[in-house]
């Protein structure tokens, strides 16, 4: 069934485009760059309205700057913030400019909370907050959910002419109806993850 290639090419997708280790890692730092701007408040100000004083409109004005936020805006203000007074919010926008991507380490959530306080005290031994440079992404993926209440998901047509649930129809389908598929991975900046 072609509906049965889409959903596992749709899940293949998951795995090994939008939850890579790399691009998560990448996301990791832009959260963490973020949070450091929006605290010491750096120039260009990405996240409060342009002119919301003059309109008085703020919701208006902060939806309309999100909306006008795109790549060139953010690459911008990193390229600005790396030469910020901060050292972090400096740091951290270096990195992400020179593709100095944090490692990716898979870690369950029980283990990252036994090594948590071991790598804190390692992190600050090497000049990073903790705060800043040590983050868990947790990813969840479902290839194929029938949500409760929605009765029977997709309807495929067998060769018999009878109609049946895709997870009826597909072993594959029915393996991973219902399952979350979740990976937990450490960020931290490659000189940390070698030790």
């Amino acid at each position: 069934h072609a509906v049965e290639r889409y959903v596992l090419a749709r899940y293949a997708m998951y795995e090994q485009v939008y939850s890579h280790k790399t691009k998560k890692a990448a996301e990791a730092m832009l959260r963490a760059i973020f949070k450091r701007a929006r605290e010491v408040k750096a120039k260009p100000d990405l996240f409060s309205a342009k002119s919301a004083k003059s309109s008085g409109n703020h919701a208006l004005q902060d939806r309309q700057t999100f909306l006008d936020t795109d790549d060139h805006t953010v690459f911008e203000a990193l390229k600005s913030w790396r030469n910020s007074d901060d050292k972090i919010l400096s740091d951290l926008s270096n990195r992400f400019l020179q593709r100095e991507v944090f490692s990716s380490i898979d870690c369950g959530a029980e283990k990252f909370k036994r090594l948590r306080p071991k790598l804190e005290e390692l992190l600050e031994s090497k000049g990073f907050d903790p705060k800043y440079y040590l983050t868990l992404d947790m990813t969840k993926t479902d290839p194929y959910v029938i949500s409760a209440g929605e009765g029977k998901g997709v309807l495929v047509l067998t060769r018999s002419g009878e109609l049946k649930d895709l997870a009826d129809a597909s072993p594959f389908i029915g393996a991973v109806l219902n399952h979350f598929f979740v990976r937990t991975r450490l960020c931290v900046p490659q000189e940390v993850s070698r030790k």
